[in-house]
């Protein structure tokens, strides 16, 4: 992922936050917080966007 264009160091960390909370979110261990949740989707927005950016 670090290596996906000029942001990809951008785009690798947002992942990783987006995987740090992903198995416990998804299997309902871990209490997902309002806040993390905001986070969560603007990382998530992050990377949609730098691959909409390195397709075009």
């Amino acid at each position: 992922m670090e290596q996906a264009g000029p942001d990809g160091k951008t785009l690798a960390r947002a992942l990783g936050r987006l995987l740090d909370i992903k198995d416990g979110a998804h299997y309902g261990m871990v209490f997902v917080s309002a806040a993390q949740a905001k986070a969560a989707f603007r990382n998530a927005s992050t990377l949609v966007d730098g691959a909409a950016k390195l397709l075009t």
